[in-house]
């Protein structure tokens, strides 16, 4: 049975990220039972008190706090007398309520509406979860579109509309990952009472002290895991500015050295990538979704008229291949990293599935002949029908790299189990596909040895 939730917000530079964070948190339909606390860690900034207080006065008094119940959440605001830095901020504001589960929040995030809850929900749909991310465009191995980038926010898309397509995407899917990440995580509180508090002796001012707790509670048995259909806008350096490169540099030494595991349990996270398929997803869905019309280029060779930054506004694809009749579709505009693989014509049935739900608006090219016909014919239809189910795996399924060899096969096959392995998804790959995508992928495997 889940507590109630505790989120903790420590302050200490940026009145205005800080005052979008509180707004947004604020609107977010946030349970009647949570607490909210804010703490400033003796900001320098003239009027960061004042602005604290009152808006703890307004959305106390005047009904700015959009509840989901009749009651209202409970805010507060602490005050550090002196700066105690960030990790002895956040165990002051996770000590506040022992038996509320807890979410520490940056103040240079906003949030979405629904997003509390369903971090919470992740966070008991196993046994053993300790802690929960939501992805981010600022989030480290949570990055969206890139991971391990601090990405802008794609064009012409607020943070809401963006929740909504992961949410679209991926509904109640999960990815276990090696450690939490610090911009906005939920821990349970049993997970917190069994590993301990943060380390703020080693860790004092902040920047590795999540990882280090994550890495504790694992070795206790606690999993953690990236809520995949929820997104969290993070601008980055809100509290910490220009000091954070030297920042994550010392944390990584620390950790290097506490824990050995520590650089290779990342690396092969990185290498592995469980989180692809669910940001595939989400690229599809923007694709489908987010804009009027799509431009796709096709073949080798992209005209200069066409290369990302001639027009960012509109999304250009591109469609290009080579004698072993593997195509690879890229979305080339500035920040993306939505790539799939076909061989055609033999997979052009599942080429043509996806791109019927993108509103293809001009197809430009000319070889091969063939394909540029059969894709101009879907301009009159595309984007007419919805993203299903079926085309959100297949999505998942071409964003696996192709090779000619065998012996690459097998070791991108190797990849495709270690990716499948542990998900609380069992696999976007695998296990969850349907069976004929499944017999795709057999018959993929078949014409491929060499």
């Amino acid at each position: 049975m889940s507590l109630p939730v505790h989120i903790v917000v420590p302050v200490y530079r940026g009145i205005e990220l800080t005052r979008r964070c509180l707004e947004s948190l604020a609107a977010s339909g946030l349970p009647s039972d949570c607490r909210i606390t804010l703490i400033n860690d003796a900001s320098p900034e003239t009027g960061m008190d004042e602005m604290l207080v009152a808006f703890v006065e307004e959305v106390t008094f005047s009904g700015l706090s959009r509840g989901a119940g009749v009651d209202r959440p409970a805010w507060e605001l602490l005050r550090n007398t002196v700066n105690l830095g960030f990790v002895a901020s956040v165990n002051r504001g996770m000590a506040r309520w022992p038996e509320h589960d807890v979410v520490l929040l940056n103040n240079d995030t906003e949030v979405p509406s629904g997003w509390l809850q369903r971090l919470r929900s992740a966070a008991y749909r196993g046994g053993r979860t300790g802690t929960v991310t939501p992805f981010s465009n600022c989030g480290s191995l949570a990055s969206y579109p890139k991971p391990n980038v601090e990405n802008a926010l794609p064009a012409n898309l607020s943070p809401d509309r963006l929740d909504r397509f992961f949410g679209i995407a991926n509904a109640e899917a999960t990815v276990d990952i090696p450690i939490g990440v610090g911009f906005c995580l939920f821990i349970r509180r049993d997970c917190l009472k069994d590993t301990g508090a943060f380390d703020e002796e080693t860790f004092g001012k902040g920047y590795g002290e999540e990882n280090d707790f994550c890495l504790r509670a694992a070795q206790r048995g606690w999993a953690h895991v990236l809520a995949a259909d929820c997104f969290v806008y993070h601008r980055g350096h809100g509290s910490f500015g220009h000091e954070k490169a030297v920042r994550v540099r010392q944390a990584y030494g620390l950790l290097a050295e506490r824990y050995p595991h520590y650089p290779a349990l990342i690396q092969r996270h990185f290498a592995v990538d469980p989180a692809r398929p669910f940001r595939l997803r989400t690229d599809l869905v923007r694709l489908a979704n987010g804009t009027p019309s799509v431009r796709l280029v096709v073949g080798v060779a992209l005209p200069a008229a066409d290369r990302p930054g001639h027009d960012e506004t509109v999304p250009l694809l591109h469609l290009s291949g080579g004698r072993s009749g593997y195509f690879i579709l890229q979305w080339l505009n500035e920040g993306e990293a939505f790539k799939l693989w076909f061989r055609l014509p033999g997979e052009w049935e599942n080429l043509r599935e996806l791109l019927l739900a993108i509103p293809i608006a001009d197809v430009r090219g000319n070889d091969p002949p063939w394909l540029v016909q059969e894709l101009s014919a879907l301009t009159g239809v595309s984007g007419r029908v919805p993203v299903s189910a079926r085309s959100l795996d297949l999505v998942a399924l071409h964003g696996l790299p192709r090779f000619r060899g065998w012996a690459a096969v097998r070791q991108t096959l190797a990849t495709l189990v270690q990716r499948s392995a542990g998900s609380r998804l069992l696999s976007p790959f695998v296990a969850a596909l349907p069976e004929a995508v499944r017999e795709r992928l057999r018959h993929w495997v078949r014409t491929n040895r060499a």
